[in-house]
């Protein structure tokens, strides 16, 4: 009986050093990983739960019954509105209609919105740093305030105000450049 357990714990910590071993393999593949196209629904499951595993956003479409595990382990699951079957459109989180040109659309929306994000995030940065300095620098030159609080406040007002307006409302560029930025 001792020689069972002994042998099973052995078993399992070969398992494991395996386990571990796919582990680092998959994690590499993982990070070079953008589009995956034309695999077999098993496949979509299994990448499914490895991108989950690591904790990274997934999207995946699908329009048949075999879609559905891996919709229900994905970030995102889209079905196509007409070729899609009910059971896929009741497992997705968007149905979209069957135009292609849709997806490149919104991807297209999508990565606009981060682009912008990214441009208020530097602008305000660099207005918070710039006058972080001017005030630092002033009170160390004169020993006083160079500005007074008010006029802090008001200058974050004005920057907060125009600045973010101008950037959220930046349309998206006419051609698919944008698709091709991370």
């Amino acid at each position: 009986m001792i020689e069972e357990i002994t042998g099973l714990k052995e078993n399992l910590d070969q398992l494991d050093e395996k386990i571990e071993e796919k582990e680092r393999e998959y994690r590499g593949f993982v990070e070079n990983l953008r589009i995956l196209a034309r695999c077999t629904p098993e496949q979509r499951f299994r990448l499914a739960l490895i991108l989950k595993k690591f904790r990274k956003v997934t999207c995946i479409t699908g329009d048949g019954i075999g879609e559905t595990f891996a919709m229900t382990e994905a970030s995102v699951a889209m079905t196509m509105n007409r070729t899609g079957c009910d059971v896929a459109k009741s497992f997705s989180d968007i149905v979209v209609g069957d135009n292609f040109k849709i997806f490149i659309e919104c991807f297209k929306f999508g990565r606009n919105i981060l682009e912008n994000i990214r441009k208020y995030l530097q602008f305000q940065l660099s207005v918070a740093i710039n006058l972080l300095a001017y005030i630092t620098i002033g009170a160390i030159a004169f020993g006083d305030w160079p500005i007074q609080p008010s006029i802090i406040l008001w200058v974050n007002f004005i920057m907060n105000l125009f600045g973010t307006s101008m950037l959220c409302t930046e349309l998206p560029q006419s051609g698919t450049e944008i698709l091709g930025k991370t």
